[in-house]
């Protein structure tokens, strides 16, 4: 992945560094060695990596910032049925953090968990998947973002931990390859 394919978005040096899958942690701070890559076609390997880098800062974060929502809420909710007694059907309803709280769960989960939007970004991060198992050559594979392995793995297991209807016949078979 060198920087004149993806156009600077995966930074190889400095506080944005983003790690590759072939980097040490010791040489980390370094910076992989930049190999060059000579694509087909430099349009559409361009489009892969910033559609990659989307979904990262897309779905992936808004899934990992739903998740932290659900804890914050739970917690909330724990806290609430513990000093109210008795009460707590009527506290919960009256406080409003929790009702706050469970109003963005909501919204966030009309956004999220659309049907149409989740199967597009499942079949694309399984188009990454392919990518890299199906990449024979090591010194290609180990200059890609770590990003790439990491969106796949915790996209999947967010949607199968909080809404697993929208896996039904989705493929996921390379996910489990890497």
């Amino acid at each position: 992945s060198a920087p004149a394919v993806h156009k600077g978005i995966y930074a190889t040096t400095g506080d944005d560094a983003v790690p590759r899958l072939g980097e040490e942690e010791n040489d980390a701070n370094a910076g992989p060695a930049t190999v060059e890559y000579k694509p087909q076609n430099g349009f559409v390997s361009q489009l892969f990596f910033l559609t990659a880098r989307a979904v990262h800062y897309g779905i992936t974060s808004s899934l990992s910032q739903h998740e932290t929502l659900l804890r914050h809420l739970s917690h909330l909710h724990w806290s609430i049925t513990n000093r109210s007694g008795g009460n707590a059907n009527n506290e919960l309803q009256s406080d409003p953090h929790f009702a706050m709280y469970v109003s963005r769960q909501r919204s966030a989960e009309v956004a999220l968990f659309q049907e149409d939007f989740v199967a597009d970004h499942l079949r694309f991060l399984q188009l990454v998947a392919k990518v890299l198992v199906e990449m024979n050559d090591t010194s290609e594979l180990q200059h890609m973002p770590e990003d790439f392995v990491s969106d796949v793995c915790h996209v999947i297991t967010s949607i199968a931990k909080l809404k697993p209807k929208l896996l039904r016949g989705v493929d996921v078979g390379y996910s489990f390859k890497l």
